[in-house]
């Protein structure tokens, strides 16, 4: 058991572990951690209380399945606003045999781009509730998204979707240079 529960905390880079939801972690401040599970996510929102969460999905878009693991974290109440917190961790492609190696090589290059990106959304409680809800059902929106070509590239922004409501800034939220 001992050795499972070693590697089970080595392969996740789990850096701790709570029994009963509750620990003193970053900040010196409680904070309740959670993983695979949005509802624990969703009922921190609904109080803005201080959460960490870590998820990983994985979909299959035409025969290429894409792993996502992310790191997400309430931060907490801001005048009024409830700071939440995203970061993309990780993104594993795997590809049929068929696609060929070049096409592999620049999508995993493309995608690669996208790690590390992080960002911070400052949203009315009940607006950062009613996403998370929305995303916990499989319901994503990206908005539209709108580029224009300028003398130092193109400056893309992004309106509507899920951030539409909250005042956000970060990495995240810019459109990568392909």
């Amino acid at each position: 058991m001992q050795k499972l529960l070693a590697g089970l905390l080595n392969r996740n880079s789990i850096k701790f572990l709570v029994f009963g939801g509750i620990a003193s972690v970053k900040y010196g401040a409680p904070r309740a951690t959670f993983e695979q599970d949005l509802k624990c996510l969703i009922q921190a929102a609904i109080s803005c209380k201080p959460v960490e969460f870590v998820n990983t999905t994985t979909i299959d878009i035409f025969g290429v399945k894409q792993t996502n693991t992310s790191f997400f974290e309430i931060k907490g109440s801001e005048v009024d606003k409830c700071s939440f917190y995203l970061r993309t961790e990780k993104i594993d492609l795997t590809f049929p045999a068929s696609v060929p190696q070049e096409v592999v090589d620049r999508q995993k290059e493309i995608y690669k781009k996208l790690e590390g990106r992080e960002g911070t959304c400052k949203f009315k409680t009940n607006d950062l509730t009613e996403m998370l809800t929305r995303w916990e059902k499989g319901n994503f929106s990206s908005g539209n998204v709108s580029c224009k070509l300028t003398l130092s590239g193109d400056v893309c922004k992004t309106e509507g979707g899920d951030f539409g409501v909250a005042e956000c800034q970060g990495t995240y939220f810019e459109q990568p240079l392909l």
